[in-house]
């Protein structure tokens, strides 16, 4: 071969070899930069990042969130092959005021996938008041007390309840007052939860179940909304519930100290107890030789309606002892006896 054959030769294989080493370089995994949100106000932001495909169709999306669980993510987009990086910004709408999101870019092609590290920034403008609903108290066959706390943000905040008698259509609402923060004249409003005074509700239908929640507004605009929660009036006129009893051991040697077991129920039969706190007040369980009482004990119901006493006593000489059983009654429900249940001893 002669000499410029052979450089010839070289050539051509060193180019080849060239080029193969470029595509193999070239099907790497994207690399990406994740930069600084950018154009920040109340409620948006643009989500910037650049991205080098290296020589392969290349998919991304941001995942963002106020808290480091991100918890939404952006719509996939695409870039085409490529050598160089290139911007992937999305802008993001729909964010709360004065609240700091994090985020993060994922970008994958056919050689890998990339995750990049967290970035945070925060809105513009005053957090919007947080509510939180309280219990109810104060509960009547037509009336009842709502409660809760509201985080003002350090703004002055008004507030109101929705309510109604389904959990997904509260139309009725109580009329706005403004949050007192009992902060001084001239001072700030806190930025800590804040209890509100108990709003009265009246004029309720009897034996109803009601759904209602707090709202909050400070003056940066916005409304915000808590959870929903619950209550029932009293029924109109009260139930009178059975109730039963069972002690146990029913007979049993004369060998003091004795100790008895009382196991028993209340049973409610109102429109909705799973949703009512029906299951409040007390059984008072007595042991008695004839009109005579041993020993008594108060004793809560719990949750289903249910009670148990347990007692230890000693008793002088007597062949039976009568066990009664008495709840007390509450709101919703009139007292009322189990039947009395003899226990023999001998």
């Amino acid at each position: 071969m002669s000499p410029k054959k052979y450089v010839l030769a070289v050539c051509v294989a060193l180019v080849a070899w060239l080029g193969l080493t470029g595509s193999a370089l070239a099907a790497g995994a994207p690399g990406v930069t994740i930069q600084s949100a950018t154009k920040v106000t109340n409620n948006s932001a643009t989500l910037r990042s650049e991205i080098n495909p290296n020589g392969a169709k290349t998919s991304y999306l941001y995942n963002y969130g106020p808290s480091t669980a991100l918890g939404t993510r952006t719509a996939q987009k695409t870039l085409a092959a490529g050598t160089k990086p290139k911007a992937a910004n999305v802008p993001v709408t729909g964010l709360t005021p004065g609240t700091t999101y994090y985020f993060q870019v994922q970008a994958s092609n056919a050689a890998g996938a990339v995750t990049t590290k967290t970035l945070s920034f925060t809105t513009k403008g005053t957090a919007p008041a947080v509510p939180t609903t309280g219990g109810a108290q104060g509960i009547s066959t037509n009336g009842a007390q709502l409660t809760g706390t509201i985080n003002p943000q350090g703004k002055p905040t008004r507030y109101w309840f929705k309510y109604g008698t389904s959990p997904t259509s509260l139309t009725s609402s109580t009329t706005p007052q403004m949050l007192n923060t009992t902060a001084p004249i001239g001072a700030p409003a806190p930025k800590t939860a804040v209890p509100i005074s108990p709003y009265q509700l009246s004029g309720l239908a009897a034996g109803t179940v009601f759904y209602y929640q707090l709202w909050a507004q400070n003056t940066d605009g916005t409304q915000a909304s808590s959870s929903v929660q619950s209550f029932e009036t009293y029924p109109s006129p009260a139930p009178v519930p059975p109730v039963g009893a069972v002690t146990s051991p029913g007979e049993t040697h004369y060998n003091p100290p004795f100790t008895f077991l009382t196991n028993g129920h209340v049973r409610y039969q109102g429109p909705s107890p799973q949703l009512a706190p029906v299951c409040t007040g007390s059984v008072f369980v007595t042991y008695h030789h004839g009109r005579q009482r041993v020993f008594g004990q108060t004793v809560p119901l719990s949750t289903g309606c249910t009670f148990a006493s347990k007692v230890t006593f000693r008793h002088t000489r007597h062949e039976h002892i009568t066990v009664y059983a008495h709840f007390n009654g509450n709101g919703y429900m009139k007292p009322h006896d189990a039947r009395p249940q003899v226990i023999t001893l001998h």
